[in-house]
C-alpha cells in the first residue's frame, strides 16, 4: 500500500510539470522536500555540461528557476548568452515558462534579441543574446537550455562561475565522457567561500549555494569568486602553453616576436636615453589607442609595427610592437603581460591560465638610466614602459599598476616582478572650492580639480572627450549630486601629466541641517558607515577593502552664517583606511579633508574574522568622527 501511495504521489508531481524537459521535472521533484529560501528567486538547478568535438568546446547550460516573490519576476524571466562571430556560437536556445495556472509557454523567436557590443573605443564582433518571457509572476517556473560552441584562439579553455545573485539548490559542472579523458576540472576559491563540493571524476557539484547579496565590501575581481577552471591536458602542442608559467611565457614570446615582425638581434651593450625618449614620443604622437578585435586571435596577437604606424591606431600590444620596431638596433623590447584595474590578481604561484588584460614593454638595460620604473631580476636590469600611457613620464607607470605583478615573457621562460610603489605616478585628487555661502546655504563660486595619475580617467578624457562628456566624468568621479550646476568649464593636461579642470559652480543646499547642526555634502564627507551583516547573521563572502586614491577637499568659503566645527582637528589611520580633518570656521569656512583607502582582501575563511574586525574598528572611529567632528553649528 505504501509503494502504491508513493507511485501515485510521484505521478501527480510529474503531471504538475508536464511539458517541461525530464531533467527539469526531476530537479523540481527533488526540490519539493527542501525548504524554500528567503529570496525573490530560487534557482533549483544550474548545470553546465562540457563536451569536445574536433578541438572545439561545446557548453550546454541548463537552468531551472522558481519565482518566489513578484520582485524577482523580471530577473527570472531573462537569460543571457555571449557570442562572438567565428569563435563562439549559440547553436541552440530553448525556454519554457510554466505559469502558476498550469499553462505552459515555450520561448518564441520574437523574444530573443542579439545586441552587438562594439563601441567608440573597441570594434568587435562580440554580442550578447537575450531571451525573455512575458507575464512572469510569483509562482512561475522558468526553464532555459542553451548549447554553445567555442573555438578559441587560446584553445579549449573555460572558467565557469559558481555563485550567483540568487540562491542555488544544486550547481553542477560536468565533463561528458568524450571530454573527461582530455580535460581536468580545477575548483577555485571554494574553501575561501566555505563551499562544500562533491567532486568525482569529471563532475563537481555544490548544493545550497547562498545568494551573492549586494553586501558591503564584496570582492571586485573575478578571480576572488568561486569558479571551476576547465583546462585541457598537455597532449597536444596547443595545450603545452598552460603546463607552467614558463611554458606560457615562451609561447607568447614566440607569438609576439613572429607577429610583430621585429628582430631579436638588437644590441644590449648600451641604451641611449634620448633615442628611447624620441622613439616613445613618436609612437605616442602618431598612434592613438583603439581596440579592433574582429577575430579571437587579435586579443593576443599584435600587428606588425610598420602596419600599426601606417594605420595610426592600435591597442596595447600593437603599441609595444611599434616601440620594438622603432628601437631597431638601439634597444630590445620584451613583452610583459600585466593586469590592471579589475583584472585578476595573479602571480607565479597561481593556476596557469591566460589571466591578463594588458601588455607593456620591458627593455633590458646594461646599466641604469636612473629611472624609477627600473626593476632588477636575477641580477639583470629592466625598464618597464607602458606605451598606452601617453602623459605618463618615461620612467613611471600609471597608478593602476599599484600592487600588481607583471610577467616578462622571455624565450627562456617567465620572469615575475611586483611593481614597486616608487615606480608609479602619484595617484591622488585635489578639489578646491571657493565662493560665497548665502543664508539659504547655497554655494556660488568655483571648483578646481587637479588629478594626478589619471586615477579617474580625467586626464584621458581631457585629451579625447567633448566638454559635456568630461563634465559628466567629473560629476561621477566626485559624486556630485544632480542639483549642482557646473558651467564655464576649462580643462587641460599640464606639463607634468596632471589633469586640471575648472568650473563655475552653483550648489543649492550645500549645507544640510540635521538635529545637531549643519552637514557638509556627502561628496565631501560621506555619511555614517553601516554594519557588514544584518543582525546576528554570519558573513558569507570574503571581506574586501577596495583601494582608492588620496582625495583632498580644500574649502575656502565666505559664509553669511557664522559657523564653528564640532572639532578643529581629527586624524585616524589604519591598515586599510585613513582620514584627516582640519577646519576653521566663523564667517569664513576653511577646511581640508583628506580620505584614502588601501587595498586589502581578507579572502580565506581563517581571515574572515580579522576582516570583520578591521571594518568594525574603522566604522566605530569614522562614525564617531562623523557625529561629533564633521558637524558645523551656527554661532
Amino acid at each position: 500500500m505504501k509503494i502504491l501511495c508513493l507511485l501515485m504521489s510521484s505521478t501527480l508531481v510529474f503531471a504538475q510539470y508536464k511539458g517541461l524537459p525530464d531533467w527539469a521535472a526531476d530537479a523540481l521533484n527533488a526540490s519539493t522536500t527542501v525548504s524554500k529560501p528567503k529570496a525573490d528567486i530560487w534557482r533549483i538547478l544550474d548545470e553546465t555540461r562540457i563536451t569536445v568535438e574536433k578541438g572545439s568546446l561545446f557548453t550546454e547550460r541548463r537552468l531551472v528557476q522558481l519565482v518566489l516573490n513578484e520582485r524577482g519576476s523580471e530577473e527570472a524571466a531573462i537569460f543571457l548568452a555571449d557570442g562572438t562571430e567565428g569563435s563562439r556560437k549559440i547553436l541552440k536556445l530553448k525556454g519554457w515558462h510554466l505559469k502558476p495556472s498550469g499553462a505552459l509557454n515555450k520561448l518564441d523567436r520574437d523574444n530573443v534579441v542579439t545586441i552587438g557590443e562594439a563601441n567608440y573605443h573597441e570594434i568587435t564582433y562580440d554580442t550578447t543574446t537575450l531571451a525573455y518571457f512575458d507575464h512572469v509572476s510569483k509562482g512561475s517556473i522558468i526553464v532555459f537550455q542553451s548549447r554553445e560552441q567555442e573555438s578559441s584562439f587560446l584553445g579549449p579553455l573555460a572558467n565557469i562561475p559558481v555563485v550567483s545573485g540568487v540562491p542555488i539548490l544544486k550547481r553542477t559542472i560536468r565533463l561528458e565522457p568524450d571530454a573527461s579523458n582530455k580535460f581536468d576540472l580545477y575548483p577555485r576559491q571554494f574553501e575561501a567561500w566555505g563551499l562544500d563540493a562533491a567532486i568525482s571524476t569529471g563532475t563537481i557539484t555544490v548544493h545550497n549555494v547562498p545568494a551573492l547579496d549586494d553586501d558591503t565590501l564584496l570582492p571586485w575581481r573575478s578571480d576572488h569568486y568561486p569558479s571551476v577552471m576547465i583546462k585541457g591536458r598537455a597532449s597536444q602542442e596547443s595545450e603545452d602553453r598552460y603546463q607552467t608559467w614558463d611554458h606560457l611565457a615562451r609561447w607568447y614570446h614566440k607569438l609576439f616576436i613572429t607577429a610583430s615582425g621585429i628582430s631579436e638581434t638588437a644590441s644590449t651593450t648600451s641604451v641611449d636615453m634620448e633615442t628611447l625618449k624620441q622613439s616613445l614620443n613618436e609612437l605616442q604622437t602618431k598612434v592613438r589607442y583603439k581596440q579592433v578585435y574582429l577575430d579571437s586571435s587579435r586579443s593576443w596577437t599584435p600587428s606588425a609595427g610598420d602596419e600599426v604606424m601606417r594605420r595610426a591606431y592600435g591597442d596595447c600590444k600593437d603599441m609595444v610592437a611599434c616601440l620594438a620596431r622603432s628601437g631597431g638596433s638601439n634597444f630590445r623590447v620584451t613583452p610583459a603581460l600585466a593586469n590592471i584595474e579589475n583584472g585578476p590578481d595573479v602571480g607565479p604561484d597561481d593556476l596557469v591560465y591566460p589571466a591578463f588584460n594588458h601588455l607593456i614593454a620591458a627593455i633590458r638595460l646594461p646599466q641604469s638610466l636612473g629611472l624609477a620604473s627600473e626593476i632588477e631580476i636575477d641580477n639583470e636590469l629592466y625598464l618597464l614602459i607602458d606605451p598606452t600611457a601617453k602623459d605618463t613620464a618615461l620612467g613611471k607607470l600609471p597608478f593602476t599598476f599599484r600592487n600588481r605583478q607583471v610577467m616578462i615573457c622571455q624565450a627562456e621562460g617567465a620572469r615575475w616582478v611586483l611593481v614597486p610603489d616608487s615606480a608609479l605616478e602619484a595617484g591622488e585628487v585635489t578639489v578646491k572650492l571657493t565662493g560665497t555661502l548665502d543664508l539659504n546655504k547655497t554655494l556660488v563660486g568655483s571648483i578646481d580639480v587637479l588629478e594626478s595619475g589619471n586615477v579617474h580617467g580625467l586626464r584621458t578624457a581631457s585629451r579625447a572627450f567633448n566638454d559635456r562628456d568630461i563634465q559628466d566624468l567629473v560629476r561621477d568621479a566626485l559624486d556630485l549630486p544632480p542639483v549642482v550646476r557646473l558651467s564655464n568649464g576649462a580643462h587641460r593636461v599640464t606639463d607634468t601629466g596632471d589633469a586640471k579642470l575648472t568650473y563655475q559652480v552653483y550648489w543649492p543646499s550645500f549645507l544640510a541641517r540635521d538635529a545637531d547642526g549643519f552637514r557638509l555634502p556627502s561628496a565631501i564627507v560621506q555619511g555614517a558607515r553601516w554594519t557588514l551583516t544584518k543582525g546576528d547573521e554570519s558573513r558569507y563572502a570574503p571581506v574586501a577593502f577596495r583601494g582608492f586614491p588620496k582625495t583632498t577637499w580644500s574649502l575656502d568659503i565666505h559664509s553669511e552664517t557664522l559657523l564653528r566645527p564640532g572639532q578643529a582637528e581629527f586624524k585616524w589611520e589604519s591598515e586599510t583606511r585613513s582620514f584627516n580633518w582640519q577646519c576653521d570656521a566663523q564667517s569664513r569656512l576653511k577646511l581640508i579633508f583628506e580620505l584614502q583607502g588601501q587595498e586589502k582582501v581578507f579572502l580565506d575563511q581563517a581571515d574572515r574574522e580579522a576582516g570583520e574586525e578591521a571594518w568594525r574598528d574603522y566604522r566605530q572611529n569614522y562614525n564617531a568622527f562623523f557625529k561629533n567632528v564633521a558637524i558645523l553649528r551656527a554661532i
